[in-house]
């Protein structure tokens, strides 16, 4: 099926997820399927690694699960949102930050599980996000826009506006410029993030 995310962990296994609703974790060495992790029942969309070693997984079934990579456990299922998982990423206060497509943000303490904090603004579904040199979040979304958000206060700090189609992906190089993909056909590079 349809391999959405994967990411390596520091045993060097790649870990992937899928439209079939699977995560797998491979031996690179050898190819094999070393695990499956199976509860969650739609599509696994986004994948990041906590700094304690655990897999975070998003998904089209509405959650977020955290797993433990040994025993293939999931310890903890995140639930808020109310539309399909798109991204995730892990900011440097150790936080983890999801986007969706209810078209909110959500903060979540790994520990509680607790949702700490929703930021509101996008007008459709929030597709990309990552963490800037200044631990400020940006998200790209399908409303053809991208924010940087202040993650202390939850106030969007600055909106982006060019692209004329969904935004797909971000990157930010070593010159600190934001690069942004879009269906439009274009890619742009942006100052000031």
């Amino acid at each position: 099926d349809i391999i959405y995310a994967f990411v390596i962990n520091k045993d060097d296994e790649l870990i992937t997820g899928s439209l079939d609703h699977m995560i797998k974790i491979f031996n690179m060495t050898t190819g094999v399927c070393k695990k499956n992790l199976t509860e969650h029942t739609n599509a696994v969309r986004a994948l990041v690694i906590n700094k304690d070693d655990e897999l975070i997984s998003g998904s089209w079934d509405f959650t977020i699960k955290i797993w433990n990579m040994t025993t293939g456990e999931c310890k903890r299922t995140l639930t808020g949102h109310t539309d399909r998982v798109y991204s995730l990423v892990i900011n440097n206060n150790d936080e983890l930050v999801s986007g969706s497509n209810d078209t909110t943000i959500r903060m979540w303490n790994m520990t509680t599980g607790v949702c700490k904090r929703i930021l509101y603004g996008h007008l459709d579904n929030v597709f990309s996000l990552l963490i800037n040199v200044n631990n400020e979040l940006i998200s790209s979304s399908w409303d053809k826009t991208i924010k940087k958000w202040n993650m202390t206060t939850g106030e969007c700090k600055q909106t982006f506006i060019g692209h004329s189609d969904y935004i797909r992906a971000l990157i930010i190089n070593e010159f600190n410029e934001l690069i942004s993909g879009s269906s439009d056909g274009t890619i742009r590079i942006w100052e000031n993030v």
